[in-house]
């Protein structure tokens, strides 16, 4: 079971359990996390789906740390999880899967096999963390990969009429990151990933990868 199969069971507790994040889930939705859409073209996560999702995990880890005597606040129950070295970039083609519904190309097998490194490379609290700094994190407007600079604006995206590309930016191009979106596009309200070509195969190795 992968760090994001995981976390992604977490998660839906936590909807469950949470108001704020309550609003923003999947309602019930059956689709599994890993969904792709059709002819190589993704589907952007709606907004405030992906918003109140990070939102009510903060929300839950700051009480969390309360529960376990740490003071909560901005994310300290998880203040010692490790972090992920700067200069990890090998899996940002993983980006390619976060192309919107006007874009001509998808990720191919080898992006969808970034994808998985990144998210076997990381533990379920790192990808945590990753989603409640986001959440801490002013600038979160959706943005295509190649500009996105947390997992929040990754994971709505953007619908550019662009072909899929990796993540541009620093900020997202360590796995951590690269996981955190992939859990939230997976659980937010309309979010599907791009694949080239998509047939049953390749959709499936989607659902395998993340």
């Amino acid at each position: 079971e992968s760090a994001v199969d995981e976390v992604s069971k977490w998660l839906e507790e936590m909807i469950t359990a949470a108001d704020g994040a309550a609003k923003g889930g999947t309602g019930g939705n059956s689709e599994k996390i890993g969904d792709a859409g059709d002819n190589n073209n993704g589907a952007v996560a709606d907004e405030n789906s992906v918003k109140e999702i990070a939102k009510g995990i903060k929300g839950i880890v700051a009480a969390a740390g309360k529960a376990f005597g740490k003071d909560g606040k901005d994310g300290d129950a998880l203040k010692d999880v490790e972090t992920v070295a700067a200069e990890n970039e090998a899996n940002k083609d993983a980006g390619k899967l976060f192309a919107g519904a006007n874009g001509n190309a998808g990720a191919a097998v080898g992006d969808i096999a970034k994808a998985a490194a990144a998210v076997t490379a990381v533990s379920g609290e790192q990808i945590l963390k990753a989603i409640v700094d986001a959440a801490g994190d002013a600038d979160q407007a959706g943005k295509k990969a190649a500009e996105a600079k947390n997992p929040i604006a990754a994971a709505i995206g953007a619908n550019a009429a662009d072909n899929a590309a990796a993540f541009g930016k620093d900020e997202m191009k360590k796995s951590d990151k690269i996981a955190a979106a992939i859990v939230l596009r997976g659980v937010a309200k309309d979010g599907k990933f791009a694949v080239a070509n998509a047939n049953d195969d390749k959709k499936a190795s989607v659902k395998s990868a993340v």
